[in-house]
């Protein structure tokens, strides 16, 4: 669902897994969330990672 694939996202950008965040960013186009939810989801966990020193993944956002 919506909620679900919104959770992996932040995750899976957190954790630097940039396979899965693709598929999941995919996933959650196919169940209707809007990219404007994506792209704050992966603001929020930049957000709350970058304080830590963690580096992250491109993001597969705005058309890919």
């Amino acid at each position: 669902d919506k909620e679900t694939e919104l959770l992996a996202i932040g995750v899976l950008h957190a954790m630097q897994m940039p396979n899965q965040l693709t598929s999941h960013v995919k996933g959650a186009r196919n169940v209707g969330v809007p990219q404007g939810q994506i792209d704050s989801m992966l603001a929020l966990a930049q957000a709350i990672v970058a304080p830590l020193g963690g580096p992250f993944v491109s993001s597969p956002g705005n058309g890919q």
